[in-house]
């Protein structure tokens, strides 16, 4: 394979999310590797072009707000929590943030 060697930053609950999904039985489960599963998301993402509204927005938050979205992010992977029922549609960074948010007073370690 023609590939170019590059560094990225992942926050950890995002890593650790995957990692959490690649397991037997869940949903990326398919995938050999997270390298694999990062491919996958960045082919996708060019074989079916359009706005990434969510995760675009996401991305411009505050690098505090964003750890908070990660680290609920990874809460909701390890409980199997469906977010689709919690956010509205489309869903949006600010309402992802505001949940987050809930989450991180409620359930403060």
């Amino acid at each position: 394979m023609r590939s170019a060697s590059k560094s990225f930053k992942i926050p950890v609950p995002l890593l650790e999310s995957v990692e959490h999904l690649r397991q037997p039985g869940k949903p990326l489960a398919e995938y050999p590797s997270t390298n694999a599963f990062v491919i996958g998301l960045i082919a996708y993402a060019v074989a079916f072009q359009r706005p990434h509204g969510l995760t675009a927005a996401l991305a411009r938050l505050p690098a505090s707000d964003q750890d908070i979205v990660h680290d609920f992010l990874l809460y909701v992977v390890r409980n199997e929590i469906d977010l689709r029922e919690l956010l509205p549609k489309p869903a949006t960074a600010e309402a992802l943030l505001e949940l987050a948010r809930q989450h991180s007073f409620n359930h403060k370690a």
